[in-house]
């Protein structure tokens, strides 16, 4: 029996901890849970959504501002994977900073390798989340839940998790969440848009 680490999951606030959260490769890729995870233990920390929703970012610079107010115990940095690849020169000499600013840091991304390689070295634990594919048939799985796979590295054949989390992939406050992530959504299509049409220009 895996009994859930406080780094990962409780209240308890630590230090410095990056936990990247990451599809599990077994399972579905989009709407794994990822964001779920995250955003239920950020309710677990601050105890509401009105003030969990304020350590929601999307940027580098949100999360910036936000470590610069210091003491903060969690942050959910969302779709990492997209917005990392934007981030302001110099972002990564801040890294220190958030890291004894912030007590853990959240970064979901559809996994490691959507991450730029500084990025990713900085993780402390990686998250897998595991929801099985539809189509498959019965799982050990209850209806309406996926599991996390809490390792210290990336997922290896035989690698033994530290913890094994099963939860439930409703969160009441998933419609709100969902309109915060929209703008982000619209603002990394142009970014990629103009990407493309860069490209395209040469």
């Amino acid at each position: 029996m895996f009994y859930t680490p406080v780094y990962v999951y409780s209240s308890v606030v630590n230090t410095g901890l990056f936990i990247g959260v990451f599809s599990h490769p077994a399972g579905v890729r989009l709407g794994s849970g990822k964001s779920v995870f995250c955003l239920k233990r950020l309710l677990k920390v601050y105890g509401s959504w009105s003030e969990a929703r304020k350590y929601v970012v999307f940027t580098a610079e949100e999360l910036l501002q936000l470590a610069r107010g210091g003491g903060v115990r969690a942050v959910l940095w969302d779709d990492v994977g997209v917005w990392s690849h934007h981030c302001p020169k110099g972002f990564r000499g801040y890294l220190p900073e958030v890291r004894e600013r912030v007590g853990r840091l959240y970064l979901t991304a559809s996994g490691p390798s959507a991450l730029p390689s500084w990025l990713r070295r900085e993780l402390d634990y990686y998250v897998y989340i595991y929801r099985p594919h539809p189509f498959l048939g019965p799982t050990q799985l209850p209806p309406g839940t996926a599991r996390a796979y809490v390792l210290r590295g990336e997922l290896r054949k035989y690698a033994e998790p530290e913890a094994v989390i099963t939860f439930r992939l409703h969160f009441p406050f998933y419609r709100e969440y969902g309109q915060m992530r929209e703008e982000y959504v619209s603002r990394a299509l142009k970014l990629l848009a103009r990407s493309l049409g860069s490209c395209g220009g040469r």
